[in-house]
């Protein structure tokens, strides 16, 4: 009789650590997830706005470089015009 209150409080024991343990593991993560978001708010997202300006930024610069690389005629001063007749 001994022996089964015995592993009965054992097996209340364990079920109430295993409570309390779970309740700290959620504490943590509560906490993890409020320092994930204040990170979140406070570095990533003005990062990412920076990131993505520049982005444009270089996208602009892009579509200028094309456009006057279109518009200015390549130079052709290494072929003379009569270079064909003395062949």
């Amino acid at each position: 009789m001994e022996g089964d209150l015995s592993a009965a409080a054992a097996r209340y024991v364990g079920r109430a650590y295993g409570i309390f343990s779970s309740l700290s593991t959620a504490g943590a993560l509560d906490r993890a997830a409020v320092a994930w978001a204040t990170v979140r708010a406070a570095a990533l997202v003005p990062l990412t706005k920076v990131v993505v300006v520049l982005c444009l930024v270089m996208s602009v610069m892009l579509v200028i470089e094309k456009l006057s690389m279109a518009l200015v005629a390549p130079l052709r001063e290494g072929v003379p015009a009569d270079a064909g007749e003395d062949l």
